[in-house]
């Protein structure tokens, strides 16, 4: 198989392979990703979980979308999140927390998705960025987007305000704050940045309260900070049972859908027919169209690589017998007393001839 063929086969295996990964994510079903109470990663909620249960803490996990919530408790929307709200999800979060529940909103301190900002603008919050778009030299970027903010307490002693930890709390540097509009009744802040920026807030709506704070604060990867964790304490001692985290908005589904199904055949058809078509290709390819065309060689070199080269081309096509009949005749042309026997005149090599002859005509007469 020619290099060109091995090369074109690469590309099409290529260009099948990313079609597969991008119709598995159009087709394919959805993964448990983020700061999910499932997910053992560093950005996931597994610990702080575990911490609530391991506390005796009522904790339920919201698989379906939700239309009404009850009456009392704590709703955790943590972010960033795959699927967006419904219309009715969201006015169910209005509904529980002006009646009386608590909303614990754990926003992403990057750009917010879909979700995020519809959670948001239902709660009253604003997500506004940062100042800050970093430095522009590679060393001094990756320096940038790894720095850390501790949280400093900065709330009162308000009775239904959660106890603040005494050591900070460390979070990644965000690019991304929540804000309270003016118009809302807001308590002092809990928790502010370096400059005193609001990082954990809390606020009345209607009869119950909002918490905003950022989620990897309660991150597995932060939870081992005494600070993060004296956080999580400090809610689950302030907060009413039970949490109910909202998984469903991560990925999790109480059973597939009879369209997941019909999307899972309809992949894998669509996988086979590229394969095929890949094959065929291959196929296609690796057959020879025609005879194998040889290109002929250049002759470039000196004059007895011509002579050499032109004697087996005479060699090949059998000229020696005619060529020692014209030897014999031109030499006894230029020596008519050339003395030859009738073995040597019937000698047909061409090179034993032109050796005899040049031998009797090198001798000296007489």
């Amino acid at each position: 198989m020619s290099r060109r063929v091995v090369w074109t086969s690469g590309a099409i295996l290529a260009v099948v392979l990313v079609l597969g990964v991008l119709i598995s994510l159009m087709y394919g079903g959805p993964s448990v990703a983020g700061p999910s109470t499932l997910s053992r990663r560093s950005p996931g909620w597994l610990g702080a979980c575990r911490w609530l249960e391991a506390h005796d803490t009522i904790v339920q996990r919201t698989a379906i979308p939700f239309s009404t919530l009850p009456a009392h408790g704590t709703l955790v929307l943590a972010f960033p999140a795959q699927r967006a709200y419904a219309t009715t999800e969201l006015d169910a979060i209005d509904s529980f927390v002006r009646g009386g529940g608590a909303v614990v909103f754990a926003y992403s301190l990057d750009r917010p998705s879909v979700p995020e900002t519809q959670a948001a603008a239902a709660l009253g919050l604003e997500l506004v960025g940062v100042d800050d778009e970093g430095p522009l030299a590679p060393w001094a970027w990756l320096r940038w987007a790894r720095q850390t903010w501790s949280l400093e307490p900065a709330g009162s002693d308000h009775p239904e305000q959660p106890e603040q930890p005494e050591q900070p709390v460390v979070i990644t540097a965000p690019h991304r704050l929540a804000r309270v509009p003016q118009e809302t009744q807001t308590e002092p802040v809990l928790q502010g940045g370096p400059d005193a920026e609001p990082m954990v807030l809390s606020y009345r709506r209607g009869r119950g309260r909002v918490l905003a704070m950022p989620a990897e604060a309660l991150a597995n990867g932060r939870l081992s900070n005494l600070g993060n964790l004296a956080l999580l304490e400090a809610l689950r001692a302030t907060f009413d049972e039970p949490w109910i985290f909202d998984e469903h908005r991560h990925g999790l589904s109480a059973e597939l859908p009879a369209s997941s199904h019909v999307a899972a055949r309809t992949f894998d058809l669509l996988a086979a027919h590229l394969l095929l078509c890949y094959l065929m290709a291959v196929l296609a390819l690796a057959r020879r169209f025609g005879p194998p065309w040889r290109e002929a060689p250049i002759t470039i070199g000196s004059t007895s690589r011509f002579l050499v080269a032109l004697g087996r081309v005479h060699e090949r096509m059998g000229h020696h017998e005619r060529a020692a009949t014209l030897l014999l005749e031109r030499a006894r042309k230029l020596d008519p007393d050339l003395e030859l026997s009738r073995a040597e005149e019937a000698e047909t090599d061409l090179l034993r001839l032109a050796a005899t002859i040049g031998h009797k005509q090198r001798r000296p007469a007489g």
